[in-house]
């Protein structure tokens, strides 16, 4: 995701697909309608806090990846060969068992062996 309209757009599809209405969502995470609707809109360039805080109620975390891999990712996602992140990490929870896999794993196998893909691109800092 590059722009506030694509996180938007990402955040209004995870509140409707957890049938969470905004004034629900407003209370639980101290923001105003109003400031949830521009986010949700793509409307308003929201602080980071805003977002972070929207992102924890619908269970998601920001992750910062390099460019390379999230473009990898992207167009393997287009071309069918893998599932959103987000829908491996939500079959993850349930464990289902993955019918894609070649070793028959589960959704949680597949997120750990991406974590460690990645792991080897992000260099710890001392």
């Amino acid at each position: 995701m590059k722009t506030i309209g694509e996180i938007g757009e990402f955040f209004r599809s995870e509140r409707l697909q957890r049938d969470l209405k905004l004034e629900e969502m407003a209370k639980r995470t101290g923001l105003t309608q109003v400031t949830l609707r521009g986010l949700l809109n793509g409307q308003n360039d929201s602080r980071l806090s805003t977002v972070l805080a929207v992102a924890q109620e619908l269970g998601l975390e920001l992750a910062l990846v390099p460019a390379g891999v999230a473009k990898s990712v992207q167009q393997r996602e287009r071309s069918g060969a893998v599932e959103s992140l987000v829908s491996k990490a939500l079959r993850s929870q349930s464990k289902t068992p993955d019918p894609v896999s070649d070793r028959g794993g589960t959704r949680s196998d597949i997120l750990d062996n991406f974590s460690e893909s990645v792991s080897r691109y992000v260099r710890p800092k001392f």
